[in-house]
C-alpha cells in the first residue's frame, strides 16, 4: 500500500468521532461524483 495512502487512513481514524466547535465530525473516504442525467447549462 502506498504511503500516503496509510496516511490518510490514519487521517480518517483520527479524526473519525473526535469534537471541533462543539460538533462530532464523521469523516469517511470521498465518493466518485457521478454525471447527472441532466445539465444546468442554459444558453
Amino acid at each position: 500500500m502506498h504511503p500516503l495512502c496509510l496516511d490518510a487512513l490514519k487521517a480518517i481514524n483520527e479524526l473519525n468521532g473526535s469534537e471541533l466547535q462543539q460538533r462530532t465530525l464523521k469523516v469517511r473516504e470521498a465518493k466518485q461524483k457521478q454525471e447527472s442525467l441532466t445539465t444546468n447549462d442554459q444558453d
